[in-house]
């Protein structure tokens, strides 16, 4: 039984260019994988966040309004050995207080809200943990698509 011929060049040619991806390319490769799980992970918190002012959503961009992908795009990617990271952040004073929740004093008069406090422990939103736990549960579909489009680039597939 016969199929037909397979020309092999086309397949050589493309292993021939794989083989041609040095560290270097690797290394870029990380670095843009990484930003991009920074945005999904920073999109992800700063919708997560509870607005009362808006301060805290904007504290986890320096305080300014800008868009995710903006924002990490000017961010830095440290590089330790083999791990790759970007460091996110929120600078509101009480942004830990909203992540893990803090405790309070029943009975307190709070003049912001006009009432008197009436839990001893409000619960933390883990907007931060969350967020993080979403962009791991999905690495593995991200790396799949970015590594599609950085070879598509490099290799001109």
């Amino acid at each position: 039984m016969r199929f037909g011929t397979i020309d092999l060049n086309e397949l050589h040619s493309f292993q021939k260019r794989l083989e041609e991806l040095n560290n270097e390319m690797l290394d870029e490769f990380l670095i843009i994988l990484t930003k991009r799980l920074a945005t999904i992970t920073l999109s992800q918190v700063i919708f997560r966040t509870p607005v009362i002012t808006g301060d805290l959503r904007k504290g986890w961009t320096g305080g300014v309004e800008i868009s995710p992908i903006d924002y990490v795009s000017n961010l830095n990617v440290a590089k330790n050995g083999r791990n790759y990271s970007i460091l996110l952040a929120n600078d509101m004073h009480y942004a830990s207080y909203v992540e893990y929740g803090h405790r309070q004093e029943v009975g307190r008069f709070v003049p912001a809200i006009g009432k008197r406090l009436v839990n001893s422990w409000v619960k933390g939103h883990f907007m931060a943990r969350k967020s993080v736990d979403f962009a791991r549960n999905k690495f593995p579909y991200i790396a799949e698509k970015e590594l599609e489009r950085f070879l598509k680039r490099q290799l001109d597939v």
